[in-house]
């Protein structure tokens, strides 16, 4: 799954996340930073990919 960028005008960062599963409710949400979305998307030697666990669930969240 890619989500839509928000990019703002001329600024350096970018990025198309995509959940990878792993195993269980375990995804790591991979995403590119390093230029506009524009060049990001053209030529991507210019990614620099970065990863962040997320764990994702079908139960409600408890009341606080």
């Amino acid at each position: 799954m890619i989500l839509d960028p928000p990019e703002n005008d001329a600024t350096r960062y970018a990025y198309n996340p995509t959940f990878l599963h792993l195993a269980g409710d375990s995804y790591p949400l991979a995403y590119n930073v390093n230029g506009p979305l524009a060049d990001i998307l053209v030529d991507n030697t210019i990614c620099r990919p970065r990863f962040r666990l997320v764990r994702l669930s079908t139960q409600p969240l408890a009341d606080s």
